[in-house]
């Protein structure tokens, strides 16, 4: 598969892959820092942004179709971010061969419990009723989701001049219990791991953090104890501190 992506910078290559609703987008701001030391290439996922549409959003598939984008590149660095950090774990256990290092993001190998529900809600009626302004996409929203920057997040993938969504809204919500679960049973990960998570996230409980060291026994942790989920935007300087660190920049 072909994904749509940015590169920037020069030097070894980073890749980091967005979560779940996102865009390589999401990452620009924290991709331009790691730029003065590396070549950063974010891609839009399957099924998210400009990339084509597939036909799965199975953690297998997905990390197949990564290892495709990522084609004859020497190893690279990887980061992925929670939905992406398990595509990025499902890729360096299924094609090990091109992963130099991994930095997972606010996620763990772990079945985790539906949150999206509304969501998914929400982005179903507004491609039932394809308004052709982003305010009445938001005022269709506002009805399943309260939280502005929530909205503000989500639309950033609705294009208001074709009236749809740029995400296949019918596969994640088909799919959905997919991405939730975690389907690999055992497996080690051989490449140098961090574990880079918020204090204030649910994502990253001492459970799910039990598991993320059986997957890479040897795996380092940073936790940034003001940080929620979206670690990267909400703690932008330290994250990158931490990547730089690992990767020993």
């Amino acid at each position: 598969m072909t994904l749509h992506y940015q590169e920037l910078g020069s030097g070894d290559t980073v890749v980091i892959l967005h979560g779940l609703f996102g865009s390589g987008d999401n990452w620009l701001t924290p991709a331009r820092e790691l730029s003065r030391d590396f070549h950063v290439i974010l891609p839009d996922m399957p099924n998210h942004g400009d990339s084509p549409h597939g036909t799965s959003m199975q953690y297998p598939v997905m990390a197949s179709e990564t290892a495709a984008f990522l084609g004859e590149r020497e190893p690279v660095h990887l980061i992925g971010h929670s939905m992406g950090g398990k595509v990025a774990m499902a890729l360096a256990l299924d094609y090990p061969e091109l992963v130099r290092s991994l930095v997972v993001v606010d996620i763990c190998p772990v079945r985790y419990e539906p949150s999206h529900i509304r969501i998914l809600e929400g982005m179903q009626a507004v491609s039932e009723e394809a308004p052709d302004r982003r305010t009445a996409a938001d005022a269709v929203l506002a009805e399943y989701i309260p939280e502005a920057a929530v909205r503000g997040f989500l639309l950033k993938s609705y294009d208001a001049r074709s009236a749809r969504w740029k995400l296949n809204v019918p596969l994640i919500h088909g799919d959905y219990t997919h991405i939730l679960d975690w389907p690999y049973e055992k497996g080690v990960i051989s490449a140098p791991v961090m574990l880079l998570y918020g204090g204030r996230s649910s994502y990253a409980s001492p459970e799910a953090r039990s598991a993320m060291r059986d997957l890479a026994p040897a795996i380092h942790e940073h936790c940034i104890e003001s940080a929620g989920h979206w670690v990267h935007a909400e703690s932008p300087d330290e994250t990158v501190g931490a990547i730089r660190e690992f990767l020993g920049a």
